[in-house]
């Protein structure tokens, strides 16, 4: 079974380092709204930053949220040894997700089963999960809250980012 219904890998140019260092000091609260209920500490998993009106501030950033047209980006940062249960996300409808962190564990998804990726569009209308692992990840999200992972992946496709 394919997992393109899940994840496509794109070939996205970018530099891990500058990216880190830019998202890296942002601050970083416990995401409440939208992880109650997905982790078994909430207090200690899933944390959030977001780049708003001063995104000119992250020139690293600001350059693949203009390329890749997303409508909002977020950082999520999840502890080492815990884990985000099994869920869609509930402000997005597919996003392309940059993962920082050097050495991570895989994305759940519960119809298909482990996927592994450093930078892919990603379906978060398809219910999954992040486990426990025991490394810290860092996570550069742009999402679109208006466009499916089908029309995404076309435009992204037409860009020539698509591995």
């Amino acid at each position: 079974m394919s997992y393109a219904k899940y994840i496509t890998h794109l070939n996205l140019k970018y530099d891990v380092d500058e990216l880190k260092d830019e998202v890296e000091d942002l601050n970083f609260e416990p995401n409440y709204k939208y992880t109650r209920g997905y982790n078994d500490n909430e207090d200690d998993a899933w944390w959030l930053a977001r780049i708003r009106g001063n995104i000119h501030m992250y020139p690293y950033v600001e350059d693949l949220y203009k390329l890749l047209e997303a409508d909002f980006i977020a950082i999520h940062m999840q502890y080492a040894n815990t884990r985000v249960n099994t869920h869609i996300d509930p402000n997005s409808l597919c996003c392309v997700n940059i993962l920082l962190s050097g050495d991570t564990g895989p994305v759940i998804f519960e119809d298909y089963g482990k996927i592994y990726y450093k930078c892919a569009l990603f379906n978060n209308q398809e219910w999954h999960a992040v486990p426990s692992y025991n490394k810290e990840r860092l996570l550069l999200k742009f999402a679109y809250s208006k466009r499916s992972y089908e029309k995404v992946l076309t435009t992204l496709t037409n860009k020539g980012l698509v591995s």
